[in-house]
């Protein structure tokens, strides 16, 4: 495995192209290393035959390091398990990277690592939510950004969050930083959770520690992930839809709370 890493780590220095290096075993390294990973899938570089396994190899150790677990071999392929505050799970980073070799969706091999980290997310949560007021005004100049003029205020008014509709098709349909989508939809996570808090006038931030669960890491407000009303946005997404899921949330949890 050592092997594996340190060819992986040569090949990518070989390239000379500073912006891809280093492979410094920081969850950003991730990141430089997708990029290698997309330009090689493009044809832009040559890559070893086995670098699907050599980056899963290396994802795998950058959880490791940071997270902590260990290795295993489960079904003749090499998963991460005893992960702290995941006894249950299991992380299987090859497959994540044959997605992201599938769907080249930027940010992917990142973003399914850290979701590991419970720590991590923790924390992530807790400066994500130290300014809610100050997230929601960031939003709005994200949002002025990616669309080009001035979305207004972001009140939760069905104008606010066609803005935000339109500004996650943009975002996808554009070529913008991975840094920059990333930003604007860590601020559209805590205006639409506040906005269900407001709704019910309850409800406590949380990150879901649950290994099988699909929202695995992801920021939660009374049990429902905002990520999860927005994966579906995008530039050819029924308009509205953004507004139907938020109402979807706020109806269901009051519902729960009703009395039989």
């Amino acid at each position: 495995m050592g092997d594996d890493l340190e060819a992986l780590r040569s090949a990518v220095a070989a390239t000379a192209r500073q912006d891809l290096s280093p492979l410094d075993g920081s969850y950003g390294s991730i990141d430089r290393l997708e990029d290698y990973f997309r330009l090689v899938l493009e044809g832009s570089l040559t890559g070893d035959e086995r670098l699907p396994s050599q980056i899963a190899r290396y994802v795998g150790a950058t959880l490791i390091e940071h997270a902590g677990g260990r290795w295993a071999t489960e079904r003749d392929r090499e998963v991460v398990v005893d992960i702290p505050h995941r006894p249950r799970g299991t992380f299987d980073p090859l497959s994540e990277v044959l997605t992201f070799e599938r769907l080249g969706t930027a940010g992917l091999l990142r973003d399914a690592t850290e979701a590991w980290d419970a720590t991590q997310r923790r924390a992530d949560l807790a400066e994500a939510t130290r300014d809610v007021p100050g997230a929601i005004d960031a939003l709005r100049a994200d949002l002025r950004a990616v669309l080009g003029r001035d979305p207004g205020a972001m009140d939760g008014s069905v104008r606010s969050l066609a803005a935000l509709e339109e500004g996650l098709g943009a975002l996808i349909a554009s070529h913008a930083p991975r840094a920059q989508k990333r930003l604007l939809r860590g601020h559209a996570i805590v205006f639409l959770g506040q906005l269900l808090h407001d709704e019910l006038g309850r409800g406590e931030w949380s990150v879901c520690e649950e290994p099988r669960h699909a929202d695995l890491g992801q920021f939660r407000m009374a049990g429902w992930a905002p990520w999860d009303g927005m994966r579906a946005i995008g530039p050819r997404s029924k308009p509205g839809q953004l507004r139907a899921n938020l109402r979807a949330a706020v109806a269901g949890r009051k519902k729960a709370k009703t009395p039989r």
